[in-house]
């Protein structure tokens, strides 16, 4: 019974997550990406330049999309080489278009 309990909440604030996510949706008619997908492909990005990818965070993310191109910035908790966790801030920036991503660390 926690399990199921637990679940739902989880699906609850997945739910929440997605309407907020939904509310800011650029409504652009030649932007294929939403936020949800700009995330996505931020976290994808960022995770293959992570020494301990699995034990990344993320948290704040901003994204903004204008006309097929998106930026979003977004911190990022993670373990470094000594297990040690570190904050770092990060910046993407992508193209529906292309599909490439590009993740730099800011700090």
């Amino acid at each position: 019974m926690k399990y199921l309990g637990m679940g739902l909440l989880v699906l609850v604030g997945l739910f929440v997550l997605a309407m907020g996510l939904e509310s800011n949706r650029d409504r652009t008619p030649d932007s294929n990406y939403d936020f949800a997908s700009a995330m996505v492909a931020c976290k994808e990005a960022i995770t293959k330049q992570l020494v301990a990818p699995t034990t990344a965070k993320f948290e704040r993310f901003k994204p903004e999309l204008k006309a097929g191109l998106w930026k979003a910035s977004v911190n990022v908790d993670s373990q470094n080489g000594f297990g040690a966790t570190l904050r770092s801030v990060w910046y993407c920036e992508g193209s529906d278009a292309s599909g490439k991503v590009t993740a730099l660390q800011t700090n």
